[in-house]
């Protein structure tokens, strides 16, 4: 199952798609995550200066792939396409990919929006299945503007409500 949260910066897509791991791990479902780094030219921060996979890239290695027995870390350039990283992540076999994200792409997705400033966001999105705005007030807002759309405010109702959505479901 693949699902995307997107939206303009702050928002509250990285909060949530936490928390819904959270939620659907704790059912027992195996999730991972696809990030997309919306933040041009700001580099990505890993962690690993002065380890050997960050001398690997400064050597000149266009991608650096360090394996422990029980996780991986990959790291490079030229990112490949989401749909090549949805392949490379369906290889660990989760129950669920979450796409953070990618806007442009056509997965089933929730649109997380500011408030009626965004509803061309909404509009021009394709495979919207919820719209998540901060609160009662942005909600009231937006059903003025014929967009339906759940308050974040309501964090657990609306991880419940992406639940069923996703899974058709929401029982412990």
């Amino acid at each position: 199952m693949i699902f995307q949260l997107t939206g303009y910066s702050d928002t509250g897509k990285t909060t949530l798609a936490a928390a819904w791991t959270s939620h659907l791990t704790d059912r027992g479902y195996v999730v991972c995550v696809i990030k997309h780094h919306g933040h041009k030219g700001v580099p990505l921060t890993t962690g690993d200066d002065g380890k050997d996979t960050a001398r690997y890239r400064k050597a000149g290695a266009e991608s650096s792939l360090v394996v422990s027995d029980s996780e991986f870390q990959w790291t490079g350039a030229n990112p490949p396409p989401l749909k090549t990283l949805i392949h490379l992540v369906e290889t660990t076999e989760p129950d669920v990919i979450l796409i953070e994200g990618f806007k442009e792409s056509d997965y089933p997705k929730a649109v997380l929006v500011r408030g009626t400033e965004d509803a061309d966001l909404v509009r021009k999105s394709t495979n919207v299945k919820a719209v998540i705005c901060p609160g009662k007030k942005e909600m009231d807002g937006l059903a003025k503007a014929g967009i339906e759309a759940l308050p974040l405010e309501e964090k657990q109702q609306v991880i419940h409500s992406l639940t069923t959505l996703l899974i058709g479901d929401d029982t412990p």
